[in-house]
């Protein structure tokens, strides 16, 4: 039996996002291989619809679907940057 090449509905970086403090400030998120502007803090990450809210200086909110990210550099309480790359 040959195992799936496809993500898991589960990442290592959702598993990541449960552990990341509310608050921590995010340097660089990254989705489809393009740098996504704007995005300056991590809000949460809810595990049962598989979304992680981040927000501005502006307050304004972005959702976004976990498994979708490519890359996230915090910067802050979390000491190293949490990557993924497939």
């Amino acid at each position: 039996m040959s195992k799936s090449k496809s993500k898991s509905k589960y990442s290592s970086l959702c598993k990541s996002l449960e552990s990341t403090p509310a608050g921590t400030a995010v340097v660089e998120l990254m989705m489809n291989g393009e740098d996504v502007s704007g995005v300056e803090e991590f809000v949460r990450y809810d595990r049962d619809t598989g979304l992680a809210y981040f927000t501005n200086k502006s307050n304004s909110t972005f959702v976004a679907i976990c498994d979708k990210i490519d890359m996230i550099e915090f910067m802050g309480e979390v000491n190293e940057t949490t990557e993924t790359t497939e």
